[in-house]
């Protein structure tokens, strides 16, 4: 049997550990880019009429705000148009929803949005319709939306219509697709606006944005969690990087908090490719490999443990950019 020093032994662990460490990171790839500039549009994950899911990106501002709908299949990596919202044009909403009204189909939702709008729009993606809902007792953009068992929930955001303007808040608003009505929860801890919201284990997590200290807008790397059972808030771990307008999803069990802004001065300088992931198992951070595009307010989905990040830019300099990875 050969023998190792010490030094060797050591040698091929830290090798066996490096390549451990190579291997666990993502691969980004690029996909189809959207079919035009968009940034502040919300995006949400639905079965198509064949029975496989497709992501909606809905709204959003291209050389202007739009209320258009955006269709893509991540099979055969094509995009497609659907039909303009009946809603206001707006962007800075985010992220959509998906949830079932009761007729047995997931539907999209897009809420809110940029010029403080309260307007909660849907669209059936089998029958190609939208329709329009109760409206958000309270108007804003920048706000985090997600799902807990069929119910969405609009957290925070703020009252003006440029990213750092001038309000954010802690309203905690939940809407009941069935029921088509809202009800006011605790509010969050903190006001913020420009947060990323994910929903895991029945707990819904808010990420980052940006708060005042005094009248001062200042970058946040808060995690507040909220329980809708008990209708309380407890904190988590903060992130790593402290920014606002990004992106999140929950991909494996992990939520993954992607790209933004690292300052509040809204110009393209200050938009970060960060990716980092907290594993609320064990309350903890990790970095993955950065975006292959630094951008704020892009739409970030999971599609069957595939992650997408679609479109962003800030204040007009928009992008068109769709690169995905395969969550570990």
């Amino acid at each position: 049997m050969p023998k190792f020093s010490r030094v060797g032994l050591a040698v091929v662990g830290f090798l066996i550990l490096h390549v451990s460490t190579v291997f666990a990171q993502i691969t980004w790839v690029s996909n189809a880019p959207l079919p035009e500039v968009r940034e502040g549009a919300a995006g949400a994950v639905a079965p198509g009429p064949d029975g496989l899911p497709k992501v909606y990106v809905m709204h959003g501002y291209s050389s202007g705000d739009t209320n258009n709908l955006r269709i893509y299949d991540p099979v055969a990596d094509i995009w497609s148009a659907g039909p303009n919202s009946p809603g206001a044009l707006s962007s800075e909403a985010y992220f959509g929803a998906t949830a079932d009204d009761g007729s047995g189909d997931l539907k999209t939702y897009i809420i809110g949005g940029r010029t403080t709008l309260t307007q909660n729009l849907k669209y059936n993606p089998i029958t190609n319709i939208w329709a329009t809902n109760a409206p958000m007792p309270t108007g804003r953009a920048g706000h985090g939306v997600a799902v807990v068992d069929n119910l969405i929930y609009a957290i925070g955001g703020r009252t003006g219509t440029t990213p750092f303007d001038p309000i954010p808040l802690n309203i905690n608003q939940v809407y009941d697709p069935v029921a088509d009505t809202w009800a006011a929860l605790t509010p969050m801890p903190t006001a913020r606006s420009g947060v990323g919201a994910v929903a895991v284990g029945g707990l819904i997590y808010v990420f980052g944005g940006w708060s005042l200290v005094g009248s001062t807008p200042t970058l946040q790397n808060l995690v507040e969690v909220y329980d809708p059972a008990a209708d309380s808030w407890s904190t988590a771990a903060p992130m790593p990087t402290a920014r606002a307008y990004l992106g999140a999803t929950e991909c494996g069990g992990k939520i993954y908090a992607i790209g933004g802004m690292i300052s509040t001065t809204p110009v393209t300088s200050s938009m970060t490719n960060i990716v980092e992931v907290y594993d609320p198992a064990t309350d903890a951070w990790t970095t993955e490999t950065p975006m292959p595009t630094a951008r704020a307010e892009l739409v970030v989905v999971n599609v069957e443990g595939q992650v997408f990040a679609m479109g962003g830019g800030i204040f007009g300099s928009s992008l068109a950019a769709n690169q995905s990875f395969t969550c570990q």
